[in-house]
């Protein structure tokens, strides 16, 4: 029965994809840098998320397919990439979006390095962590493009598991327990996460439409205009919170399971 569903669920979603290739030309769009230099920034944010989110139903067709024939088979499989759209951080990202290739990487480059531990030297964690990306970034093809889209995902990543690290620590936790409410310290975090949470979108629009494409949208997001980049970072802001409401829930039914 999970066969069929799973062929149904995936073929629906293919149909999905041909109706948005015909009525709608966000890929087109963003082959035409001329016009995304003109765009009001508002329209341009609008067609980042319908490029990002196109692709991420893509994929999940060229997964879930192949996916479901596979556990008609008795073959065990990656669960399904989680939605672009609910993960505000590098880390989540790379662990949610492609859980395949997530593990192959963990598996057969990044724990033989050593992996990642507070007491290793600056050098080694940097390039313990770095080895992956490199790797990625020469399987996905050396492209100038995904070289960008490469070395932010590995900044975001890294920084992301120092700032980790930092937030467990004893004097981080008394601060909070001292002076900030639960709620506060949700709020002070997602003020701090929306940065990142837009660093990651242009990346993956570096990888997805050139470095022409992500240049425009890098210049135009942060440079542009003052007011427009505020502007953008409190919309992050709002949705760094649905994606941490999301987390929550997820790791409450992972629980339960």
């Amino acid at each position: 029965m999970s066969f069929v569903t799973g062929i149904l669920r995936y073929g629906a979603c293919h149909v999905l994809i041909d109706v948005l290739l015909y009525y709608f030309y966000v890929t087109s769009i963003h082959s035409d840098a001329a016009l995304l230099k003109k765009v009001p920034i508002h329209a341009l944010c609008g067609l980042a998320l319908c490029y990002v989110q196109f692709f991420c139903l893509k994929y999940m067709v060229l997964y879930g397919l192949p996916a479901s024939v596979a556990r008609a088979e008795n073959l065990s499989v990656p669960g399904a990439s989680h939605c672009v759209s609910a993960k505000h951080r590098f880390t989540d990202m790379w662990k949610y979006f492609d859980k395949g290739l997530h593990n192959w990487l963990l598996r057969y480059i990044y724990f033989p390095l050593g992996g990642y531990s507070k007491h290793d030297s600056f050098i080694k964690s940097t390039v313990n962590s770095a080895i992956p990306f490199v790797f990625v970034y020469i399987w996905h093809g050396m492209h100038t493009s995904h070289l960008y889209w490469a070395a932010v995902n590995w900044l975001g990543v890294y920084v992301e598991k120092i700032a980790m690290d930092v937030y467990r620590s004893e004097r981080v936790k008394m601060f909070e327990a001292k002076y900030l409410s639960e709620t506060n310290s949700r709020r002070l975090r997602a003020v701090f996460s929306s940065l990142p949470f837009s660093l990651l979108i242009v990346s993956n629009l570096y990888f997805l439409g050139g470095t022409e494409v992500g240049n425009i949208y890098m210049r135009r997001t942060y440079t542009e205009n003052i007011a427009s980049t505020l502007l953008i970072h409190v919309v992050l802001y709002f949705g760094v919170q649905t994606s941490m409401e999301i987390s929550s829930y997820q790791m409450s039914k992972t629980k339960q399971a």
